[in-house]
């Protein structure tokens, strides 16, 4: 599984090398021929729910444990219930918006081990992070990553029977948007 894992983001940073240019022109043009087209009450939430504080969560596919996502930009914004998302290029926003689903934190990017250990929605650090059973999930620190990696079958259950039973669905309930527990952004 490692192994696959590590070949997905070998070819995910060869893919973001050759969008690279592109990028580039897709940000000149976007800057000349406006933004992305939203409307309406999604509109008016999402300029005041920024995800993450704008972390790119489709960059996290591409790092190596303990490696730190990267920042987007507004001119890479997606809307997903409500929210803002930053991407830091047009590569992993298109992946988003195709698979908006496979890419959202779980536990809407709260600390997976407080969720666990306590049912709280506690800040991240964006360099406590793991992704299993193709799910990212977002830790306060490393000694909570470390908590939980020593059972995450158990925790998962826990934490996913918990957010179920408070907000209908994995994908449902609040995002993250005060995000980070110090000031390593």
């Amino acid at each position: 599984r490692r192994k696959r894992e590590k070949r997905e983001r070998e070819r995910g940073r060869e893919r973001m090398k050759m969008v690279g240019v592109n990028s580039v022109i897709l940000v000149v043009a976007l800057g000349v021929f406006g933004n992305v087209l939203v409307t309406g009450a999604e509109e008016e939430r999402a300029l005041f729910e920024l995800t993450l504080q704008g972390l790119d969560v489709v960059n996290y596919w591409l790092l190596q444990d303990g490696e730190l996502p990267a920042f987007g930009a507004e001119i890479f914004r997606s809307l997903y219930k409500g929210y803002s998302f930053y991407f830091a290029n047009s590569y992993n926003q298109e992946f988003f918006n195709a698979h908006k689903s496979k890419y959202v934190p779980e536990y809407g990017g709260y600390c997976a081990w407080a969720i666990a250990d306590s049912s709280t929605l506690a800040c991240i650090m964006r360099e406590e992070w793991y992704i299993y059973q193709d799910r990212l999930f977002l830790f306060c620190n490393a000694e909570g990553k470390a908590n939980w990696l020593q059972d995450p079958d158990t925790y998962i259950a826990q934490s996913d029977a918990f957010w179920v039973d408070k907000y209908g669905t994995l994908r449902d309930g609040p995002y993250n948007t005060g995000a980070f527990c110090n000031a390593t952004v």
